[in-house]
């Protein structure tokens, strides 16, 4: 596990349209815990890879489909560049 775990994360789920549904349908069920969903699709990442990276890259700027997830006010934005979803696990 490591920091880089969670830029992997963050750049696969900006380009991977299979991890993106995973995402979106946990999100329809309620609480995304955002580490999960990495490992589940083969990132071995940890709350703590999640929380050193926020402080590395306190004002990283949001991708297109992070804008999206955070549009009208349905999250905000968390200091790795990740959505925050309401109901999300590990969001700062």
């Amino acid at each position: 596990m490591s920091v880089e775990a969670v830029w992997e994360f963050r750049e696969r789920l900006n380009s991977d349209q299979a991890l993106q549904a995973d995402l979106m349908a946990e999100r329809r069920k309620g609480e995304v815990d955002l580490v999960a969903l990495a490992q589940r699709h083969g990132i071995d990442m940890s709350k703590r890879d999640w929380q050193q990276a926020a402080r590395e890259k306190p004002d990283i700027e949001l991708t297109e489909f992070e804008l999206a997830l955070v549009s009208g006010g349905s999250g905000t934005p968390n200091p790795i560049g990740s959505p925050c979803i309401p109901g999300t696990k590990g969001c700062t």
